[in-house]
């Protein structure tokens, strides 16, 4: 009973540092004292408001914890405020997209990876399998030095039976279920040797389609079905930098195989 009533206080504390952050304005003031410490007078030319409500709002946040007074009267955030502002993307995305969550399942994601979520925020989205196609034949042509993919099939034909558009020095790496029969990728390893890997997972539910700069990725369905035809792509280095670690988290837990020439 205890731990239950500690849980609901523990969700209401939470609820009110939310409540502190549902306005438009106390955000912005966080996000300009994170910058560069400022006073009440630069924070109201800034946000073209009066010096009056710029304090009342400051005195929200700083009962909050959020920000501190400094003592030659500028304002700048606490430790607890640079966390917040860190975890802001994560809600911003989560509500720009919240159509496309609604209908897909994040829990497939390791719980590290859902808490760096904000680092998607920056991205484009694909929305047909025709435009997914397109963008695995983007990543591997415009590819200089390695090709991932991460999938619950093998990868288009087109892996398999052409690899002229492979430079020389490109690096190829596919995660696959152990189901798979990697025996389509037999010519593949035969022109590109010891440059193609293939590791296998028990199951494979993520899709992960990226090169050295550029990354596709796209959560299954709420069955668990992966989804080749919506999600998101993007080529910020916050964005690329998740795809790469992601599609690295389930590398090290792949068995390495390399098919048989």
């Amino acid at each position: 009973m205890f731990t239950f009533f500690g849980q609901v206080f523990s969700l209401y504390k939470a609820g009110e540092l939310l409540f502190e952050l549902g306005s438009e304005d106390r955000i912005r003031i966080l996000n300009a004292v994170s910058n560069d410490p400022m006073k009440l007078s630069q924070l109201a030319l800034n946000l073209s408001s009066t010096i009056q409500e710029v304090s009342r709002q400051c005195g929200r946040l700083e009962e909050a914890g959020l920000i501190e007074k400094h003592p030659d009267g500028r304002y700048g955030p606490t430790s607890v405020g640079t966390v917040v502002l860190s975890l802001l993307p994560s809600f911003n995305l989560l509500h720009n997209e919240r159509d496309y969550f609604r209908t897909h399942d994040s829990s497939s994601l390791p719980l590290a990876f859902v808490e760096r979520m904000g680092e998607l925020l920056e991205h484009g989205r694909f929305d047909h399998i025709d435009d997914a196609l397109k963008l695995q034949q983007k990543v591997v042509k415009e590819s200089e030095n390695f090709v991932w993919f991460l999938s619950d099939q093998p990868v288009g034909h087109s892996l398999h039976e052409d690899h002229s558009h492979f430079s020389q020095n490109t690096t190829l790496r596919i995660i696959l279920p152990k189901t798979v029969d990697t025996d389509v990728f037999r010519s593949a390893r035969s022109l590109m040797g010891s440059r193609f890997e293939i590791g296998l997972l028990d199951d494979v539910k993520l899709v992960v389609a990226m090169n050295e700069k550029m990354a596709a990725f796209a959560l299954p369905t709420l069955d668990g079905r992966p989804d080749y035809s919506r999600g998101f792509v993007g080529d910020t280095p916050r964005f690329h930098g998740w795809c790469r670690d992601l599609f690295s988290y389930y590398w090290e837990k792949s068995l390495k195989k390399y098919p048989t020439v």
